[in-house]
This record gives structure tokens, C-alpha cells and sequence, in this order.
């Protein structure tokens, strides 16, 4: 996650169904989100430029605003002002009582090397922050690494690796993990979903919750038996109006 994405479609889709997700448990469960924030220079790109669906002019602007009128005005009021991570925190976007980690991932002098030791130390910190949430949420640039990504390459910090997604799923109910849709050929796309399940834990059930506007976002949850009949309910509900208008499951057989 980098500052300019805040207050993107994508931003509006995640909270949309987190606050669907809290609602389904009653409010028992409780959520922790580790951005995975990049502040590494790159170059310009079109990246967190998708918030034409805030334009009141927008021809669907009525269908967004439908699924949630209060996150929908917030983020249109951090796109006028300044695009933060931490805006996102202060507008109270997220169900009440979510836990934050919006550290930095480390990044070292040289353009070509991620800094690994700070990433660990990161990552650590990230744990001791996050304990008391028994639902984490993971949301980096692109997604989960490919086993071929090596952890000292620079772009290494726009991914979540499988053995910190095993460590995170050891201390909740519920990981939801943000992945990017990227131009892998369908077919081993979903399998990258399958080994990724293996990775961490192959007893874990998954679904995949697919937001399908403007740009393929799929959330990848990973869940014991205790968190499904909310799961459950949350898929349910996405898949009913208004919602289905954003979201569809990814189904992986």
C-alpha cells in the first residue's frame, strides 16, 4: 500500500466488505491491518488514479454509493484533501476497533536491494502490534510472492511472502491477503492460490472474494472451522444486491 492508492475503487471495495465482515460476526471479531506501506521512490505511473467512481458525474456513481454511503463520502473527502495512509486511519474507515501497523518496510541505499534484517525486524514488530487482532488483514501492492521472488530483490517489498503468511495465520481465526490480478494465464493464476493454501497451513479452508471493477483485485481468505459460518455469511451477502455489483468468488474448482 502506498500513500497516492489511498482513497482508490480499491480502497472502497475492501472496506466495504471488511465492515460486511464485522457486521457478519456481530462485532466479536476483531480486525488488524498491516498495510505492507511502500515509501521507496519509483517512477510515475497510473497507479491510484482509479477514483473517477467519487465523480458525481460517474454514470454508476449511484450503484457505488448505494453499497455504503458513509465510506463512500469519507473517501471522497480524503481524495479532495491529502492521500494518506493515515487519512484512511483518522476517517475511521475501518470497523471500530481495528488494530493498525502502517510502518514502512525497509528499503536499502542501493536501488536493487531490499534491506532484509529491517524487514525482518519489521515483520516482527508487525506481530507484536497486530497480537490482539484474531482477524488480520494483509494488504501489499501486488500480493502474495511467487516462490522465484527472492527476498533481497527491491521489488520483494510488494509482496507478502508465504512464510509470513504462515506466521500470521498461526496467531488469528481468519487471514485475508490482497492480491493484484496479474497476466498469469488463468489456469496457474488459481494455482498460485492452491500452493499458497498448502504454504501456510493445508488445513485451512479457502475462498477467494474477487472485486471485479475497474481493475481484478482478489482477496484470498484463509480461515479455521470456528471463522467459516461468518465467512460463509459474508460471501452470501456480497453476492446479493447491492453488492454483487462490485464483488463475485473466485472459484477455484
Amino acid at each position: 500500500m502506498q500513500d497516492k492508492y489511498a482513497g482508490d475503487i480499491g480502497d472502497f471495495g475492501k472496506f466495504v466488505f471488511l465492515h460486511a465482515l464485522h457486521r457478519a460476526s456481530g462485532g466479536r471479531l476483531r480486525l488488524g491491518i498491516n498495510w505492507y506501506k511502500t515509501t521507496r521512490p519509483e517512477r510515475s505511473s497510473n497507479d491510484g488514479r482509479h477514483v473517477s467512481y467519487l465523480d458525481p458525474a460517474h454514470p454508476n456513481k449511484d450503484a457505488f454509493r448505494q453499497c455504503d454511503p458513509e465510506i463512500y463520502d469519507s473517501l471522497a473527502r480524503i481524495v479532495r484533501g491529502t492521500r494518506s495512509v493515515n487519512a484512511l486511519e483518522k476517517h475511521h474507515l475501518a470497523p471500530t476497533g481495528t488494530l493498525f501497523y502502517s510502518a514502512p518496510i525497509p528499503f536499502g541505499h542501493l536501488r536493487q536491494h531490499l534491506n532484509v534484517s529491517g524487514r525482518e525486524a519489521w515483520f516482527s514488530d508487525s506481530l507484536a502490534c497486530l497480537r490482539a487482532a484474531n482477524v488480520l488483514f494483509l494488504d501489499p501492492d501486488n500480493g502474495i510472492a511467487s516462490p522465484a521472488l527472492r527476498d533481497t530483490e527491491a521489488r520483494a517489498m510488494k509482496y507478502v511472502f508465504l512464510d509470513e503468511m504462515r506466521q500470521y495465520y498461526d496467531r488469528c481465526e481468519m487471514l485475508i491477503v490482497y492480491h493484484h490480478r496479474d497476466r498469469s494465464p488463468a489456469a496457474r493464476y488459481r494455482q498460485k492460490f492452491m500452493e499458497a493454501r498448502q504454504a501456510v497451513d493445508p488445513s485451512a479452508t479457502m475462498r477467494i472474494l474477487r472485486f471485479k471493477r475497474v481493475s481484478v483485485r482478489d482477496y484470498i481468505f484463509l480461515y479455521r472451522s470456528e471463522a467459516a459460518p461468518v465467512v460463509n455469511a459474508l460471501f452470501e451477502k456480497m453476492a446479493a444486491a447491492p453488492f454483487y455489483f462490485l464483488f463475485e468468488e473466485l472459484r477455484l474448482e
